[in-house]
C-alpha cells in the first residue's frame, strides 16, 4: 500500500511539469517568433 501511494503523486507531478513548461515554452517562442518575424519585414519596408 505504501508503493502505491508514493508512486500515484509522484507521477501525477511528474506528468503536470513537463506538460506545463512544454505548453509554456510552445507558447512563448511561437508567439514572439511569428511578431518578430512579421515586424522585421514591416520595419524594412517603411524605411
Amino acid at each position: 500500500h505504501s508503493i502505491h501511494v508514493k508512486e500515484e503523486p509522484v507521477i501525477a507531478e511528474d506528468e503536470d511539469c513537463p506538460v506545463s513548461l512544454v505548453t509554456t515554452a510552445n507558447h512563448s517562442p511561437e508567439l514572439e517568433d511569428d511578431r518578430e518575424i512579421e515586424e522585421e519585414p514591416l520595419s524594412e519596408d517603411l524605411e
